[in-house]
């Protein structure tokens, strides 16, 4: 019986894991350990990271170097992975897609943003009356210009911030992802996806909607849900970061895909 549990965890599918703004990997320790106890590879995307360490120069972060993170984790892996990404995250992962098809198995949108080929991250941001983000965004502008350089969180408003993306989340939980929130260069959410129906189309794409979200209300999700078929979607009582709040309820999800 053991031998054949253990044939049967090695041929569960890798699982990449990309993060979206302001995070970093480390927002998915929990669930990377719960994914690994159940026999999948994890291997976890670094959108801002350099190959030596540390965080590029914002100026030199775009759509490409995000994409090319990607692309790298799916070159990675020997067969076809399981792609989880949240939030903004969806966008490199889409456009990561539509470079190497046949790299992934299953797209998992996680609460994340969806585009239709042409559209950037600045044209999806809007129409989302439910959202509770703006009140802790913070601008930074090049200097001497109006032109967005980064954008970040203000932590120096905790409530306001656990209730946009840590609502279901214990408080000491929520703090400990406060005190590792990173700007989010402005490059990348101004450049277009280009997306082909004959490769990013033919990828297997699930949604998994988050009910209680406040980063993105689930009347938007249902709408970036809505722009391509989906073979399945899936809905989780939870806000925008299960994988900290029921890491176990979202490993159980994307293991059975």
């Amino acid at each position: 019986m053991g031998g054949c549990a253990a044939t049967q965890a090695q041929k569960r599918p890798a699982i990449v894991l990309v993060h979206g703004a302001w995070h970093g990997p480390w927002c998915w320790d929990k669930l990377a350990a719960v994914l690994r106890d159940a026999g999948h590879e994890v291997s976890v995307v670094d959108l801002q990271g350099t190959p030596t360490g540390g965080r590029a120069p914002v100026e030199s972060s775009t759509l490409s170097s995000y994409t090319d993170r990607v692309v790298q984790a799916l070159d990675a892996q020997a067969s076809p992975v399981i792609l989880v990404a949240p939030s903004s995250g969806g966008l490199a992962a889409s456009q990561a897609a539509e470079s190497r098809p046949k790299k992934v198995r299953t797209l998992a949108f996680l609460s994340a943003f969806v585009a239709a080929d042409g559209e950037a991250h600045r044209n999806l941001t809007g129409a989302d009356p439910g959202q509770k983000v703006s009140p802790v965004l913070l601008v930074d502008f090049r200097p001497a210009t109006r032109i967005p350089l980064q954008t970040r969180i203000d932590v120096s408003k905790p409530a306001e911030v656990k209730l946009a993306f840590y609502n279901d989340c214990s408080d000491q939980d929520a703090q400990a992802m406060m005190k590792r929130l990173v700007p989010e260069p402005a490059g990348p959410a101004g450049q277009p996806l280009r997306l082909t129906a004959a490769n990013f189309g033919s990828v297997a794409k699930v949604y998994i909607h988050c009910a209680l979200d406040n980063a993105i209300s689930l009347a938007r999700q249902r709408q970036f849900a809505a722009k391509w078929p989906m073979r399945k979607t899936v809905t989780l009582e939870a806000g925008h970061s299960p994988f900290i709040s029921m890491p176990a309820r979202l490993a159980a999800e994307l293991t059975a895909l």
